[in-house]
């Protein structure tokens, strides 16, 4: 598997560092990261530079999509230090680094996401299901935390599309990632391309919580062929709540917006040697997760 990180700008996430960690302690290879000299440096200083390739985005060749991006987008470039601006500029770098170089099987995580496992594991199940696996919230909002792409050319995909809204761009309003892609997984999730949704339920939870319906199958349909959950961001918001930097809110945070009811899930946190490891307790079994979206950018929580 291909792993890659992309931050760009140059303000410091010193939680990106605990991100990468986690990647290594699970015997991750093939990790990349995709940023400025600027940050580069700062990463070179560590001993963990070692085991990550570093890329420097300020080389890359800006594709005509791209460039239309920047010069047409109406999305704040300093609302929140530039978040939601990017948050979608991010998929052209991708999408750059990925045709440049050919790659296959690839994972976009973003920079406060956690790994708790062997991504390739899961290679034969993510390649015989998914073109892209996305993790969703709702019906209504993907939150693309953790994104898989079979080849470079479905990293293509997702920018054509976000090109071809490009009438968006000039109107005051425009649509940030999340609802980009929640309007593509809309639009082609009965066609050919094998756009889906990654599990953030099992069947069980969908029963237990009345969610166990054909417009919710999406959320655990493919759940038993990993035999693991992914997390969009509702538990790991329950787990140490949301970023203190733009939210007031202290503690544990229920997201009112999550297809589940994150109060009636038990979160288990199990030790292992100098390490911890999150489950959901289903009917007395243990289910892991793959990853926890970290919004409190607390990337040092599951460190002894």
């Amino acid at each position: 598997m291909n792993i890659i990180l992309i931050h760009i700008g140059n303000s410091k996430v010193d939680y990106l560092l605990n991100t990468v960690r986690h990647l290594i302690h699970f015997n991750n290879k093939r990790l990349f990261l995709l940023a400025n000299k600027k940050m580069i440096k700062r990463f070179k200083n560590k001993k963990i530079s070692k085991k990550i390739n570093l890329i420097d985005i300020q080389k890359f060749s800006l594709s005509k999509q791209h460039q239309n991006f920047l010069n047409n987008t109406r999305l704040s470039k300093e609302a929140q230090n530039g978040l939601w601006i990017k948050s979608v500029e991010r998929f052209f770098y991708l999408q750059n680094f990925c045709e440049k170089n050919k790659l296959k099987d690839i994972i976009h995580i973003e920079n406060d996401v956690l790994i708790f496992d062997r991504l390739s594991k899961f290679k034969k199940v993510f390649n015989k299901y998914y073109d892209i696996g996305m993790t969703f919230l709702n019906q209504d909002l993907c939150v693309p935390g953790f994104i898989y792409f079979k080849n470079f050319k479905n990293t293509n995909f997702i920018c054509d599309y976000i090109f071809s809204k490009n009438r968006f761009f000039f109107q005051k309003k425009n649509k940030n990632d999340m609802r980009l892609l929640k309007d593509m997984f809309q639009k082609y999730k009965n066609s050919d391309h094998k756009i889906r949704l990654l599990p953030t339920m099992t069947d069980i939870m969908a029963k237990e919580q009345g969610l166990f319906e054909k417009k919710n199958e999406a959320f655990y349909k493919y759940q038993n062929n990993f035999n693991i959950l992914f997390d969009a961001c509702a538990i790991g918001q329950k787990i140490d709540g949301l970023d203190k930097k733009y939210h007031k809110h202290k503690g544990s945070y229920i997201n009112q917006f999550s297809i589940f009811d994150a109060n009636n899930i038990e979160i288990i946190i199990k030790k292992f040697r100098n390490f911890k490891k999150p489950f959901i307790k289903i009917n007395n079994k243990m289910v892991p997760l793959l990853n926890v979206h970290m919004h409190s950018k607390k990337t040092n929580f599951f460190f002894n």
